[in-house]
């Protein structure tokens, strides 16, 4: 299958206006029905635990747009970009073909240094509002 049309500029920001915090109710009852009806104990691993993956992604990149909430970047040469950037987690499981996404967390300017918060002591920063 071959991406033929993605559309507009337009139609591909319009989610900028919306906060990332107004979608976390849509996770929170997703990963509660999914609780309730026992369909996480398919994901049990090793001792009863879950196994998560994680990765840093970066969703818009520019050298002369920019937000206030933009992450602000400074190369050597005094070079300026403007990102943003989410943390995502999921549940897998190595005998499940589907994953079960956890609420994509937001990294902003607060946040404090990006390499430190990609570091393993920064790793419980991400989970408190998961599971």
């Amino acid at each position: 299958m071959h991406c033929h049309n993605i559309g507009t500029f337009n139609k591909i920001f319009l989610l900028d206006e919306v906060d990332a915090k107004d979608i976390e109710p849509i996770f929170d009852e997703y990963f509660y029905r999914l609780q309730r009806s026992k369909y996480l104990e398919l994901y049990r691993f090793m001792d009863n635990s879950y196994l998560v993956s994680m990765d840093g992604s970066g969703y818009f990149g520019s050298d002369k747009i920019c937000c206030p909430g933009c992450l602000r970047k400074e190369d050597k040469k005094g070079n300026v970009s403007y990102s943003h950037q989410i943390m995502q987690a999921v549940l897998t499981h190595p005998d499940m073909k589907q994953i079960i996404p956890l609420t994509p967390e937001e990294i902003r300017n607060t946040d404090g240094d990006l390499y430190e918060l990609f570091s393993i002591k920064s790793f419980g920063f991400f989970f408190p509002s998961n599971i």
